[in-house]
């Protein structure tokens, strides 16, 4: 059966600005070889991902300010769908410069504009409206994913409460997220959790699961136990791990490596919502995951990826193990 539609909640988008240069130097005047600018922050790249993947999909998530009309404005130029609850202040820039000379990244990321219960509330009524009007369209369930961390002045629950109102709908829930937001959607039962190894950890704390060397199945399968339904652990070019009722797969690390890495994350969790709404499995969903987040890395912008290199990707990508968990 088809997944139906995505439902990309995004709590704490930005307009995302990635800034080449040939050689970074403290103190110095920089002029970039390259500039790319997008509407970001991890729920916004699972967004736009998915719709390069294909899928139909609609962003929900706090705007503010002339920096949120921006980004709204974006977002309907590239064909993605949003609808959003206007909050106070303004919606974040965050400035990745990636020094072409070392390889490496230096990241400056603004915080979002705080939102109280609230506009919680605001947003969690819009999303049970966006939810029922895709089921009278449609018929299918929906999908629904949530990423990152929750802003300043977010309750602790919000995120159990998205998990809670799409599973009154029947939705599955996709959870990429840290901290207090992804303890609380835990308790919630959220069909997936996909995250990665430092953020399993920090969920789970690392005795609980065998020390700091604890390997990646063992916290896929910890988040199981803590209430996840399925649960990937990624770990870059160390590969990933899917634990799930009845299945357990391992991949190996992605097939090529490329400059871009910022954003394969959320381009993973896009591969395999998009994969589920085409109506894949978990097992081939999560391949698709994979071979997405490996397009990812090899193109400017998180989230961006060649739809057709991340189907070819995803075929290229090693299982290592496979077995019932």
């Amino acid at each position: 059966m088809s997944g139906g539609r995505l439902i990309c909640v995004a709590p704490a988008p930005a307009i995302d600005r990635l800034e080449e240069v040939e050689a970074l130097r403290a103190g110095a005047i920089h002029r970039p070889v390259a500039v790319t600018t997008l509407p970001g922050g991890k729920g916004l790249n699972v967004a736009r991902a998915a719709h390069r993947l294909g899928a139909p999909v609609t962003a929900i998530g706090f705007l503010a300010g002339h920096a949120g009309r921006w980004v709204q404005e974006a977002l309907t130029g590239i064909g993605v769908s949003g609808r959003f609850t206007w909050v106070d202040g303004e919606t974040r820039t965050c400035v990745s410069i990636l020094d072409r000379a070392t390889a490496e990244l230096t990241e400056i990321y603004e915080p979002s504009p705080a939102v109280g219960a609230g506009d919680w509330d605001a947003l969690l009524a819009l999303l049970d409206e966006t939810i029922a009007s895709h089921a009278a369209a449609t018929g299918d369930g929906t999908i629904v994913t949530i990423s990152g961390g929750l802003p300043t002045g977010s309750p602790d629950d919000a995120f159990a409460r998205v998990v809670a109102t799409a599973h009154a709908w029947g939705a599955r829930t996709l959870v990429d997220a840290y901290g207090p937001g992804l303890a609380a959607a835990l308790a919630k039962h959220p069909w997936l959790v996909k995250v990665n190894t430092t953020e399993a950890a920090e969920a789970l704390g690392a005795d609980s699961v065998g020390g700091p060397g604890a390997g990646i199945r063992d916290l896929a399968q910890a988040l199981v136990e803590r209430g996840a339904g399925n649960a990937v652990v990624t770990a870059g070019s160390s590969g990933s791990v899917l634990v799930g009722t009845g299945l357990e797969l391992r991949l190996g690390p992605p097939p090529v490596r490329g400059r871009y890495p910022v954003g394969s994350g959320d381009a993973f969790l896009a591969g395999m919502a998009a994969g589920l709404a085409a109506g894949l499995g978990l097992g081939p969903a999560f391949f698709a995951g994979a071979g997405a987040a490996a397009a990812n890395a090899l193109v400017p912008g998180a989230g961006e990826l060649d739809p057709d290199e991340a189907r070819r990707l995803a075929t290229r990508i090693a299982l290592t193990s496979a077995g019932s968990s």
